[in-house]
């Protein structure tokens, strides 16, 4: 019974192994393969044409200062903005179902 556990036990680790080692080569694939020619200068275009769509977020954090006889506010905020750049597309199956890199 305990070389059976173990038998199971080894298999389930080496499974392990071998998928992070699948992800981690195709994430690295796909690193380079989005990246080596890619320059960050240039502004991203839509492939359809027109103008790049910028989703922008204010986050409001504190108010820091309110200085009412120069009509002064400071406040801490926090700006995001979130466009997508199609230089950055991929096929997942490409890359063994890899959809996400960080």
């Amino acid at each position: 019974m305990c070389f059976k556990l173990f038998v199971i036990f080894v298999w389930l680790c080496a499974n392990q192994v071998t998928s992070t080692y699948v992800y981690r080569y195709d994430s690295y694939n796909l690193h380079n393969d989005l990246l080596t020619y890619y320059d960050p200068s240039v502004i991203p275009r839509p492939l359809s044409g027109g103008p790049l769509k910028v989703k922008i977020g204010f986050y409001f954090r504190s108010l820091l200062d309110v200085d009412l006889a120069k009509n002064e506010i400071d406040l801490l905020m926090w700006t995001t903005f979130i466009w997508v750049d199609e230089r950055l597309k991929w096929d997942p199956d490409t890359y063994n179902g890899t959809f996400l890199i960080r």
